[in-house]
């Protein structure tokens, strides 16, 4: 019986469609429950005027850190709008669903613009001098400049010599504060 029910033919008209409109449903059914979460909080954080904007500098690697922290972590108030970043090129294009919004020469326009209240420097590539400029120009504006830094650091067996020179810190630090 197992056998000829194999081999028998498929189900009558009708009967494939319905299942077949069955499976397209449940699989939109499960999507939509499964991003509902998502799609809540991404309304609320754009609604909720308890959030801070912030642009980050640097699209690379710590950018997509920093994006990823801002979003799972509430208790920083921040809202990343953006990034910032030396390659003119990257202009346009768009990082973890965040734009590059423009290149560090149209920092003035780009804080206006989205009116931030922050500037996260993800890159430590940044030289000095214009580090100074970029938060000199922040300063005046009463712009928080913040700076992440991502460190390794041994726990234990330090003095045996296990995992020198490595460190990790995931921490944003204030380089400048709103006044």
């Amino acid at each position: 019986s197992y056998t000829a029910a194999m081999i028998s033919p498929p189900p009558a008209n009708g009967t494939l469609a319905f299942f077949s409109i069955y499976l397209l449903l449940l699989g939109v059914i499960v999507m939509a429950s499964r991003s509902a979460f998502r799609i809540l909080d991404r309304i609320g954080r754009t609604e909720n005027s308890g959030y801070r904007k912030a642009l980050i500098y640097g699209a690379g690697h710590r950018g997509q850190i920093i994006v990823r922290e801002l979003s799972n972590n509430s208790d920083l108030n921040l809202q990343p709008v953006g990034f910032i970043d030396d390659d003119q090129k990257l202009t346009g294009r768009s990082v973890d669903r965040l734009p590059i919004v423009g290149a560090n020469n149209d920092l003035v326009s780009l804080i206006a613009r989205h009116q931030v209240a922050a500037l996260i420097i993800s890159s430590n590539t940044v030289n000095d001098t214009r580090l100074q400029l970029v938060m000199q120009l922040c300063q005046d504006r009463k712009i928080a400049v913040l700076r992440c830094s991502l460190n390794i650091e041994p726990v234990e067996n330090e003095r045996s010599g296990l995992g020198a020179n490595l460190q990790v810190d995931l921490s944003v630090s204030s380089t400048s504060t709103l006044t």
